[in-house]
């Protein structure tokens, strides 16, 4: 009980991936915030994302390849 009673009574420290208006709420209300610039990859777009995975992943294969 102890854990939960000093979560609700330390100082909010606040580190925002996203929207960037979330951590500007909270440093106008005077918290302590980083915000980290975070998108995800290809958009979002999830074919992009298989594409780019698997150019990955030939890529490794090449590489362990040519170390051998």
């Amino acid at each position: 009980m102890r854990k939960l009673e000093s979560i609700l009574t330390e100082e909010l420290q606040v580190i925002n991936i996203g929207l960037s208006s979330f951590a500007e709420d909270l440093h106008r209300q005077g918290r302590s915030v980083i915000q980290v610039d975070w998108k995800p990859m290809a958009g979002g777009d999830i074919e992009l994302i298989r594409i780019i995975e698997r150019i990955k992943e030939l890529q490794r294969r090449e590489e362990q390849e040519s170390t051998k």
